[in-house]
């Protein structure tokens, strides 16, 4: 299954993250994270377990990011999970829902502090 999203031509990152993680298309990841989780907190939607969420498919994921393959995707997420940047979650109302759902370990870290 082919997804088309509205997305933008260009994307950026923190080169502070960057250089931190020695990653640049994680800094990525995680400003599209940053971007979405606090438009949801502003919007104080996707609020479970006193953190803010944003959800995405791999698929969804990799229609955005389309230098991306879904594996690419998959690694980049885990290795946020294995740092302890991201956490993964799963708030769908359908059991039958795999969507993910991802919030910041340290909400304050990336949408107030040094790394917004």
């Amino acid at each position: 299954m082919t997804y088309k999203t509205t997305h933008s031509l260009t994307h950026s990152f923190d080169v502070k993250i960057a250089a931190k993680y020695k990653d640049a298309m994680l800094a990525i990841m995680i400003h599209h994270l940053q971007y979405w989780i606090m438009h949801n907190k502003i919007l104080n939607r996707n609020q479970n377990e006193d953190r803010t969420w944003m959800y995405n498919t791999l698929e969804e994921f990799a229609a955005h990011f389309e230098y991306l393959s879904k594996d690419q995707v998959k690694r980049l997420l885990n290795k946020a999970v294995r740092l302890g940047i991201i956490r993964k979650g799963n708030f769908n109302e359908s059991k039958m829902d795999r969507t993910v759902w991802y919030a910041f370990e340290n909400e304050e870290e990336f949408l107030n502090g040094e790394n917004q």
